[in-house]
């Protein structure tokens, strides 16, 4: 689908996803950046849509001022439904012909019931390394994390984070 093709957009969650997402956080010209993207309701859909499976890059002042992120973005209407798990959503996109597309997460990434794998959050400490301006090897960091409970000094992994 294109978002050409796209018209109204329906994101269905939680009551409780309030302490987690901001649904009010308009998105568009001179409003929503940085974090507070992170906690849009109507950004998550929007990158979602338009690139897949969104990563770090998507919630950067300069995607969020994307075109196509914006136009799609406002779309987006947000409804809280008592019936979804607060680590659940649906989405809808009905399209100019008339048909309508939807998909469910039952649970989300990184919740009690569908952890994040070990290689998983080792990926993501990566990526985030990679947005930074210092270039370091990142894997003397994620040692240093995963054996952090036996360490006596936690001095060592602020000097790698530094």
């Amino acid at each position: 689908m294109r978002l050409s093709t796209a018209g109204p957009c329906r994101a269905d969650i939680s009551p409780r996803s309030g302490t987690l997402c901001c649904v009010t956080v308009p998105i568009g010209p001179g409003h929503a950046r940085g974090r507070e993207a992170a906690v849009s309701a109507q950004h998550g859909a929007a990158v979602c849509f338009l690139y897949g499976a969104p990563g770090i890059a998507q919630y950067r002042d300069a995607c969020l001022i994307r075109p196509d992120v914006e136009a799609f973005g406002i779309k987006v209407c947000v409804e809280k439904d008592p019936a979804i798990a607060v680590d659940a959503a649906q989405v809808s996109i009905d399209t100019r012909d008339g048909r309508c597309h939807s998909s469910e997460i039952r649970r989300v990434l990184g919740s009690l019931a569908r952890p994040t794998t070990e290689a998983q959050i080792e990926t993501k400490v990566r990526d985030l390394a990679a947005t930074g301006t210092q270039r370091r090897p990142v894997q003397p960091l994620i040692d240093a994390l995963w054996h952090l409970e036996e360490s006596s000094d936690v001095s060592e992994v602020m000097r790698l984070v530094r």
